[in-house]
């Protein structure tokens, strides 16, 4: 420690940079899995819930939108899901595919029949209203989205036609309320995706029940469990229950391919990060190696000279390592606790990422940093402390470095 206290200049230097090494790793690990679980969970509480139950033979014909493979008693295949103890709410769904119209033009659109009261506890929809109000079940009504409200000129309080196909093949039209206009942010979403209330839908398609239920489990429950245990209580029914991942394979392949890349871009940044820490604490003992000299000189052994300079580098390493710790849960906690509001830009994705993104920093991340910090500095002292040690003694003592 006098040591340490003496090559005040030094120390400070090395400590500078073991601690900033500790806080780049600490952040760094916490953002690219933060990307990771802000774009997943973003999907999930937009789109498609943690589990979705569909009728067996729906998921093949899933392009067409069959409307003659809906579970046709959905509300107690519901209960049953609801039943299980990890699930906290569902929700119904009808798929389908319609034409939208004003005076203006029509629009061939995706339609999607909702559950207003089960929505609101399964997705994030309300949140993303930027005009009038979220859909009623008791007076029945229109999302639009706001390019898609622009394109047909439609506004709160207008009626605008509706019409699709029903499971019978019939041409059907309603004429319906636009009660709100949301932005998602998403273009593939806000340009061809209107909502309606659940019983509209029904009337309009003449299905009796749903295409799909969305579920949403309790926080803290395993997917792969919740999945396994819904699946074995619809055994007998004509629905099963699916994972998420099976309605979003595009955006989960994208991001990983994402993630790797940040992945190999973060490696890129430890490298350097440790290479530069071993270089610093490589000169540190370089330039003393007169001292070595001296020490070797007054009767000071090879194992017991390497055992001061690692105890030196180990405790300025400790040091440093709670400095970056600190630093770097700072910039945890801010991400963590606020993220970065995307709510009041105009940016927009190609896929559902929220309207914040939060870093996801976990107790490994500090501990990994402080570690590679701690044994970078290990390394960059032993090495030059057993290549000087080995130096004969005159030629130690007559080195200088300039």
């Amino acid at each position: 420690m006098r040591n340490i206290a003496r090559n005040r200049r030094r120390s400070v230097l090395n400590a500078t940079g073991l601690s900033l090494g500790v806080a780049v790793m600490i952040i760094g690990l916490g953002w690219v899995r933060g990307y990771h679980t802000t774009i997943y969970g973003g999907i999930k509480s937009l789109e498609t819930g943690d589990i979705e139950v569909l009728r067996g033979g729906y998921l093949g014909q899933e392009r067409r939108l069959p409307l003659d493979l809906s579970i046709q008693d959905s509300a107690s295949v519901a209960r049953t899901v609801l039943a299980d103890r990890s699930v906290a709410s569902v929700a119904e769904r009808i798929d389908f595919g319609a034409t939208v119209g004003t005076a203006r033009g029509s629009v061939r659109v995706l339609g999607r029949g909702i559950d207003p009261a089960g929505e609101t506890k399964v997705t994030t929809i309300t949140s993303f209203i930027t005009q009038g109000s979220f859909l009623s079940a008791a007076t029945g009504g229109l999302l639009l989205g706001a390019p898609l409200a622009t394109k047909l000129g439609a506004r709160v309080g207008d009626l605008v036609a509706l019409s699709a196909t029903d499971r019978y093949s019939v041409q059907n039209f309603i004429e319906i309320p636009v009660d709100g206009i949301f932005r998602f942010g998403v273009p593939s979403l806000d340009d061809n995706l209107v909502f309606v209330d659940l019983a509209t839908a029904r009337q309009l398609l003449s299905v009796p029940g749903a295409t799909r239920i969305v579920v949403r489990l309790k926080k803290g429950a395993s997917e792969n469990d919740a999945l396994i245990s819904i699946q074995e209580a619809l055994r007998g029914t004509d629905a099963t229950a699916y994972p998420w991942q099976r309605f979003a394979a595009v955006i989960v392949s994208a991001t990983s391919a994402d993630i790797g890349g940040f992945w190999i871009i973060l490696a890129v940044i430890f490298l350097l990060v440790l290479i530069g820490i071993v270089n610093s604490m490589s000169m540190a003992v370089h330039e003393r190696t007169r001292e070595i000299g001296t020490l070797r000189a007054i009767g000071m052994r090879r194992f017991q000279l390497a055992f001061v300079f690692l105890s030196e580098a180990a405790c300025l390493a400790l040091a440093a390592a709670a400095v970056g710790c600190i630093v770097g849960g700072l910039f945890a906690w801010y991400m963590s606790a606020v993220g970065i509001d995307f709510s009041q830009t105009s940016l927009e994705m190609p896929i559902p990422f929220g309207r914040r993104f939060n870093g996801d920093y976990r107790v490994f991340d500090f501990l990994i940093s402080s570690i590679s910090c701690i044994a970078s500095a290990l390394l960059g002292s032993l090495l030059p402390t057993r290549r000087a040690a080995r130096l004969s003694i005159s030629h130690a003592l007559g080195t200088r470095v300039e």
